[in-house]
C-alpha cells in the first residue's frame, strides 16, 4: 500500500518479487487516490491497480478486506480448474493407483506409502483393483505421477533397510492431496465394467470422428 505521489523503490522491488513467485491473483496492489495523476512506470502500467484514500483509513481497511476475499475466490477457482485439468489427463491405471493410495493413507492417517497397498499379503502378486501387474509396472505409474507433481520420492532408505508397509518410498504432495479430494468416491473392489462406468461419470472423453457440419 503506497499513498505517496511517486513510486516507492522498496514497493517496486516487492512487487517484482511478488509477481515472480505468486499467481497474478495473489498479488493485490493498492495506490493512494492522490497517485491517479501520477501514472505508474510504463513496465508495470498494465497491472491492475486499486486505489484508496489515505485520509479515510476505515474505508481503506474495509476495501482491502473485500479485495482479499475476491482474491481468495479467484485463487480457489484457478486451483480447481488446474485440478480438473490434471484429473481429466490421467489414464485409468493412474486413477486406480491413486484411489488405492487414497484408501491406504486415509486409514493410516499419513501421506507416505510404499507398495504395500497393492500387495498387503506380501506374496508378490501386485495389482490394481481390476488388474494384476508387476512391481515395476506400479513403479512406472509412480514415476509418471512424480512427473506430474502429484507424488514425490519419500525417505531415501537403502532397499535392504526398508520395512515393508512402514517405509515411505513415496509421499503425496500438496497437489496430490488436493487431487485425491477432487476424485469422486468409488465403491471398493468394483467390477471392471463398474469401474469404467464410474470413470466415465466424471472424466469426459473426446468423441471419435466428430466433424464440424455447420454451414459457412
Amino acid at each position: 500500500m503506497n499513498g505517496l505521489t511517486s513510486p516507492n523503490p522498496n514497493v517496486m522491488y516487492e512487487i517484482g518479487i511478488a509477481h515472480s513467485s505468486r499467481l497474478p491473483e495473489e498479488v493485490i496492489i493498492i495506490r493512494g487516490e492522490n497517485s491517479k495523476d501520477d501514472p505508474a512506470p510504463f513496465n508495470i502500467s498494465h497491472i491492475r491497480w486499486n486505489s484508496f484514500n489515505p485520509d479515510e483509513p476505515a474505508k481503506a481497511i474495509n476495501k482491502i478486506k473485500k479485495l482479499i476475499k475476491w482474491a481468495e475466490k479467484e485463487i480457489d477457482l484457478i486451483k480447481d480448474k488446474m485440478l480438473t485439468k490434471i484429473m481429466y489427463s490421467l489414464d485409468p491405471e493412474l486413477i486406480e493407483f491413486l484411489v488405492t493410495v487414497r484408501e491406504y493413507v486415509k486409514n493410516n492417517k499419513k501421506t507416505g506409502f510404499d507398495l504395500y497397498p497393492f500387495d498387503p499379503d506380501r506374496k508378490g502378486h501386485y495389482g490394481l483393483p481390476n488388474k494384476e501387474c508387476s512391481e515395476e509396472y506400479l513403479r512406472q505409474i509412480a514415476r509418471k505421477l512424480i512427473e506430474l507433481g502429484v507424488l514425490q520420492s519419500g525417505s531415501l532408505i537403502p532397499y535392504w533397510q526398508r520395512i515393508y508397509g512402514a517405509s515411505d518410498e513415496y509421499t503425496l504432495t500438496d497437489l496430490g492431496c488436493a487431487l485425491l479430494r477432487k476424485i469422486p468416491k468409488m465403491n471398493l473392489n468394483p467390477s471392471r465394467n463398474d469401474f469404467y462406468a464410474w470413470l466415465r461419470s466424471f472424466v469426459p472423453r473426446p468423441r471419435k470422428g466428430k466433424t464440424d457440419t455447420s454451414k459457412k
